[in-house]
């Protein structure tokens, strides 16, 4: 007597997908290398100090893992009205001519507001110096834009190189993903170069703190809105803002690079400015129909995603990288 049991399609695919999931993490923890200093908030502690008020971590939302950082701010109401951010100025500091590689995510949730021209940054490299009017490095989002500003000092004043990366609204409720490849320099010898959701934005090489800085420049991420300074800056715009920032990583040295510090393991493009055409997105499934099979795409965790149709399985990365075979047997419809 033989007992047969039949195990639906779905199953097999979950239970696929789990065993790869385990798999790619193990992966790519073994392909991270050089790093200085890592927080995912995993262990529910900011690990960061604090400019301004303080941000908390959440489970709300996550990149990977099921933790965040929020940055909460309302002009209102909030002890520091401008500023909620978290910085590591007492604990890492980035030394003169070296390298350092900076991998983290942001998210604007679906609440986003677009600040109509009034000046934020939702991350910064800040100079240990005074102001000078603004960090050396920093990403400003108040047009509705990712615009990232490089400013250096030219003669008795400053200047600016800007890289546009694209509106704001089209990002808006999914990570997006950063990279930054930062080598402090007073002497000339500085370079920049970013990229977002693995697309190349540019690159800067000259001085890229400023000649007072004798502490070093530092990391800090979150909501600094200045004009909020002013209670009467922002007509009828809501006083709350939310922003959200996960999987922080910093790699140093000679031999670091991209992939130690990519959030999720996404793929780089060559280093060739472009506009951006991609970006990560934190939709859990999705369905798509073409002329001759139902494609059902399952995303399990943040870091595989898998489909199948009538002919094919397929168990790839978020970002698109094939992270199994294709079987080509017939697996039957999942529904």
């Amino acid at each position: 007597m033989f007992l047969s049991i039949r195990i639906s399609p779905s199953l097999i695919l979950v239970v696929v997908a789990l065993l790869f999931l385990c798999m790619s993490k193990t992966i790519l923890a073994a392909e991270r290398n050089n790093i200085i200093y890592e927080s995912t908030f995993e262990n529910g502690q900011l690990n960061m100090g604090c400019s301004g008020n303080c941000p908390t971590v959440t489970t709300k939302y996550a990149r990977a893992g099921s933790h965040s950082m929020e940055s909460y701010l309302n002009r209102n109401t909030s002890p520091t009205n401008f500023r909620t951010e978290g910085s590591l100025a007492s604990r890492l500091k980035f030394s003169w001519d070296v390298d350092y590689w900076i991998g983290f995510s942001v998210l604007f949730p679906d609440s986003w507001e677009n600040p109509a021209g009034i000046g934020e940054i939702v991350w910064q490299i800040h100079s240990s110096g005074s102001g000078h009017g603004g960090p050396p490095v920093a990403v400003y989002t108040g047009n509705g834009t990712w615009n990232v500003g490089m400013r250096y000092e030219q003669g008795t004043g400053y200047a600016m190189k800007s890289f546009n990366l694209g509106s704001i609204q089209n990002d808006v409720g999914k990570w997006t993903d950063w990279v930054i490849h930062y080598r402090p320099s007073k002497e000339g010898n500085g370079v920049f170069e970013v990229w977002k959701d693995g697309v190349y934005g540019g690159k800067y090489t000259g001085n890229t703190t400023y000649s007072d800085d004798v502490g070093g420049p530092y990391f800090k991420m979150g909501i600094y809105k200045w004009p909020w300074k002013n209670l009467d800056c922002c007509g009828g715009t809501s006083p709350e803002y939310r922003v959200y920032h996960d999987e922080l990583r910093i790699a140093k040295g000679p031999n670091a690079q991209y992939s130690d510090v990519a959030p999720g393991g996404v793929a780089q493009t060559s280093n060739t400015s472009t506009s951006n055409t991609t970006s990560n997105t934190s939709k859990n499934n999705t369905s798509t129909t073409n002329t001759t099979n139902t494609t059902n795409t399952f995303a399990i965790g943040n870091r595989v995603k898998v489909s199948a149709d009538g002919a094919r399985l397929a168990i790839r990365d978020t970002d698109g990288t094939r992270l199994g075979a294709q079987n080509d047997g017939a697996l039957g419809t999942i529904t």
